[in-house]
């Protein structure tokens, strides 16, 4: 094939320069996007990098306050479990003197206790009494309290006996709680 310029030599050399200039542009472009995407990358990893370890740090001071907060709620729950068993013993010492209240003034006259033992909900009360006729009274009385559901002669149960010339009746008698 045959070429005609028809421009001239000048032009000719002109259109070869320029073709070698677009290419070194575009390559000149090209290298400045790498250069700026690899400084933009870099820049990523590195405030990333800060970001990891501000968040490692804050993992490491939330773990302690963490094993604080364990430590709390277990004293919470030893303390709370201290106030019940107090309540708990509150109640108790208020039941057991109730309990000592209505077995005193369900003493009838004539009648006296020589022990008086609490395990659980039995009650366990020994005396005298000058008539059996007062023990009976005793039991009934014991029987209409607010604390005592069940009033019974216990193994032991009633004997008579003679002192200075007087007859004593001893008795052992057991009561259950309501």
């Amino acid at each position: 094939m045959i070429e005609i310029n028809l421009l001239g030599e000048e032009y000719k050399g002109k259109k070869s320069v320029s073709h070698s200039l677009k290419f070194e542009k575009i390559k000149f472009i090209f290298f400045v996007v790498i250069i700026i995407e690899i400084a933009a990358l870099l820049f990523y990893t590195i405030s990333m990098n800060g970001k990891i370890n501000n968040l490692t740090k804050q993992k490491e001071e939330l773990s302690g306050v963490k094993r604080e907060v364990l430590m709390l709620n277990s004293k919470i729950k030893q303390t709370k479990l201290m106030v019940k068993t107090i309540k708990n013993l509150d109640n108790n010492r208020n039941l057991d003197t109730y309990i000592l209240k209505d077995v005193a003034n369900a003493i009838p006259e004539g009648l006296w206790l020589t022990s008086l033992s609490k395990k659980g909900g039995i009650i366990s009360i020994s005396g005298n009494s000058f008539t059996p006729e007062s023990i009976a009274q005793y039991m009934t009385n014991l029987s209409n309290t607010k604390l005592i559901q069940k009033v019974w002669f216990s193994n032991r149960g009633l004997y008579k006996s003679k002192t200075d010339g007087k007859e004593i009746y001893s008795f052992y008698i057991t009561a259950k709680l309501k």
